[in-house]
């Protein structure tokens, strides 16, 4: 049994709740105390587990409330830990028994997954819809935002169907394929897998108003650290200004190699002109030069 206790990889440790003196500790938790040949017997738990002068504000029995048993959430500020309490006898005595796993890295993870969540929703522009999937169980999640278009998708029956429906607001049939092709559920999985995070489309769309515009469509791809599942967070972004400012960017850019080129070309002319003019040797005008002077003065 006490192999068993060892070996489970989880943290137990007994005492008695009226001086929190140590009845066992299993070799995790000896570990975790940063003495494990010290023995803890009869010693305060709060002394051989933290090194303090007296019981700890995060103490598991200040939870417990008036329940004999409860599971609960335990951070002591360097880890976070999720414990079972209750209390027992112990050869006549009445105890208090935890038990339970580090999950400060699983926690560390939850945090970084709600904070990207966040700063994604955050930066979706005003009168944009944002889907949510979960690409693991083939399931939609949730359809929201400002537009109308978004909130009236709704109960879909999984991430393809919801992907053709979104795909329908643009206009053509080459180019509702193509958005199912890079936005279907398969896809996104391949680009996970391949190392991406995001998945991004320009492409143009029908808005609220009738109106089309051009939008980038962007798929943030998120695993969800509480289950392993990997999410996708999908919202647009109407670039209809953006485009026109770049093709204006674009217009002016060909306009200036343009006249680079004319110049180019002018440059070539005068140096030939001037070739033909002047003896490269002497650097001497030629009888062509003087022949033209002489026809201008007459």
């Amino acid at each position: 049994m006490k192999d068993l206790l060892d070996h489970s990889g989880m943290f137990i440790q007994v005492c008695h709740p009226e001086d929190y003196t140590m009845v066992y500790a299993n070799a995790l938790t000896k570990t975790v105390s940063g003495h494990p040949e010290k023995p803890y017997k009869g010693e305060k738990c709060y002394e051989y587990m933290l090194g303090l002068e007296a019981p700890c504000g995060h103490c598991p029995m200040r939870k417990m409330g008036h329940e004999n048993e409860k599971e609960m959430e335990v951070d002591d500020g360097e880890h976070v830990f999720h414990l079972t309490g209750r209390y027992a006898n112990w050869g006549g005595k009445k105890v208090f028994i935890e038990n339970g796993r580090d999950v400060t890295n699983t926690k560390n993870a939850e945090r970084r997954y709600t904070n990207r969540v966040k700063d994604i929703l955050a930066n979706i522009p005003d009168g944009q819809g944002v889907f949510h999937v979960d690409l693991t169980t083939d399931t939609w999640v949730s359809s929201d935002g400002h537009a109308q278009n978004a909130r009236d998708m709704q109960d879909m029956d999984n991430v393809d169907a919801l992907i053709r429906q979104i795909g329908s607001f643009v206009p053509e049939p080459a180019g509702q394929e193509k958005f199912f092709n890079v936005f279907c559920r398969q896809a996104l999985l391949d680009a996970y897998a391949d190392g991406h995070y995001q998945v991004i489309l320009e492409t143009d769309s029908y808005y609220d108003d009738g109106k089309i515009r051009w939008s980038r469509i962007i798929a943030n791809l998120i695993e969800n650290p509480s289950n392993g599942h990997l999410e996708c967070i999908i919202y647009g972004v109407d670039i209809s200004d953006e485009k026109i400012r770049l093709e204006e960017l674009q217009l002016k850019e060909k306009q200036a190699m343009l006249e680079e080129e004319v110049n180019e070309v002018r440059e070539l002319y005068n140096q030939a002109d001037r070739d033909r003019r002047v003896d490269f040797l002497t650097g001497l005008y030629n009888r062509l030069d003087l022949f033209e002077l002489i026809q201008k003065s007459l």
